[in-house]
């Protein structure tokens, strides 16, 4: 599993990048600056691109994932096994999102509730991007994790 989300990110990743030169597929008939206004004082220096050999070594660089400061969740670099359920609507299309803990808390619940394997809670934990629940997932004996009978679930 982790080796074929490597071969996706090596096959991604240049895609991405050819469309992030390309423009990214926007329209070109947006608004234009004005070639004789000055720039604000404490407006921050313009972005280049980087040329066509860093780009290029990036992608080919097998030690090279996320750029710096680009969010890498805590636990992809643990041993340990570990499910992460996103909350969804109903139907199943879109992740429910909420700045409020009791109603996160709420839809967190109910999805558990409708999952085939189900867990009791142990704790919350919060960050700025996400709430996140964690329940203790107990597997049958064909199913789940092949050294322990429970594994932690995380919803967020």
């Amino acid at each position: 599993m982790i080796e074929r989300q490597r071969l996706i990110k090596r096959l991604m990743w240049p895609c991405v990048l050819a469309l992030y030169a390309c423009g990214g597929g926007g329209s070109a008939d947006g608004p234009k600056p004005v070639a004789d206004s000055p720039a604000p004082a404490d407006a921050p220096a313009p972005y280049t691109l980087p040329d066509d050999l860093d780009v290029a070594s990036l992608v080919y660089d097998p030690f090279y994932s996320v750029p710096d400061g680009f969010f890498v969740d805590e636990r992809a670099t643990t041993s340990t096994s570990y499910t992460i359920h996103h909350v969804m609507d109903d139907a199943g299309n879109f992740e429910l999102c909420s700045d409020d803990l009791a109603t996160a808390e709420a839809w967190e619940a109910a999805d558990n509730a409708s999952r085939s394997v189900q867990g009791y809670y142990v704790g919350a934990h919060e960050t700025e991007r996400y709430f996140e629940f964690i329940r203790e997932l107990a597997y049958t004996d064909d199913v789940g994790n092949v050294t322990s009978p429970t594994s932690p679930g995380v919803a967020r």
